[in-house]
């Protein structure tokens, strides 16, 4: 689908794709066609062993998100905390899990990291072992499911220290399964939440327009649509792909969500690692606001 859809002569760009996987399959097929490839959500650090050659990263990556988190955490007062990092979870998890535990100890925070198999069939021991260690936060990073099973294996413990759970374990499957054991558990997330008041007007458009409430990573999507149209306003005539992935790469464009700039060093990474928090109350996300350093 990649590799047709960038051989057509009419593709100026393409915002995508959501999902890591497949922005790891598609980019040497847009590289190919010159086609600058821009994401709003997929946030890996590396695809590959190549270096993408126009691809712009437009959502704080796994390994920067995790510093704004562990600040957090610092200031409500953790001072030991215990990260389970879940095979399951894939790169996300081990790339979050991982960059998380090494900015606790920038903060002196201490505790001790968890990784576990894929193939393990209950967490609960694992959990219970951490809890014994007398820690005051614990942090998951996994999958919904998963997450789920932990929640409720530490809500056993009787544990009452902060918990946070790894965004993309943060889908309606944890509000489910994991039941009341869910409610207390912190989100520390890229995308706003839509019904936040910097992007109220784009909810009202949207709902106006499809009948429906935006899903999260929907505003996000818009700026980066936005910005896409502005490189190619201020372009003189119909840009080729190199010229467009230098307006693009170069410039400064502030959106509803956050202000877009691009690494000149790393060249395809989002300078800003703005971040949003979430807290399961009453069995829901309740967004909470940014979260500053």
């Amino acid at each position: 689908m990649a590799r047709t859809l960038a051989a057509d002569r009419d593709l100026l760009a393409v915002i995508g794709s959501t999902g890591d996987t497949t922005t790891g399959a598609s980019l040497d097929s847009y590289d190919a066609q010159l086609v600058p490839q821009i994401t709003a959500s997929s946030a890996q650090s590396e695809y590959g062993t190549a270096e993408p050659g126009r691809f712009l990263q437009a959502v704080p990556g796994y390994t920067s998100l995790p510093g704004t988190a562990a600040y957090s955490l610092h200031t409500q007062g953790a001072r030991r905390v215990s990260v389970l990092i879940d095979r399951e979870g894939g790169i996300p998890a081990w790339q979050l899990g991982r960059t998380m535990f090494q900015y606790l100890g920038v903060l002196k925070i201490a505790g001790e990291p968890r990784v576990v198999p894929r193939m393990a069939e209950t967490l609960a021991p694992i959990v219970a072992e951490m809890v014994a260690h007398q820690m005051d936060g614990f942090v998951y990073m996994g999958t919904p499911a998963r997450g789920a099973a932990v929640a409720r294996a530490l809500a056993q413990t009787g544990f009452s220290g902060i918990r946070v759970l790894g965004y993309p374990a943060a889908g309606p499957e944890f509000l489910t399964v994991a039941g009341s054991a869910a409610d207390g558990w912190q989100i520390f997330a890229p995308y706003i939440d839509p019904s936040a008041a910097p992007v109220r007007a784009f909810a009202t458009a949207y709902r106006k327009r499809y009948g429906s409430a935006p899903p999260y990573w929907a505003a996000e999507a818009y700026d980066v649509a936005r910005m896409v149209i502005t490189r190619l306003t201020e372009a003189d005539g119909r840009p080729s792909g190199n010229r467009l992935y230098d307006l693009l790469q170069k410039g400064t464009y502030k959106g509803l969500v956050r202000t877009y700039a691009f690494d000149k060093d790393y060249r395809w990474w989002l300078k800003s690692s703005d971040v949003f928090r979430y807290e399961v109350k009453d069995g829901r996300y309740s967004y909470e606001g940014k979260v500053g350093i």
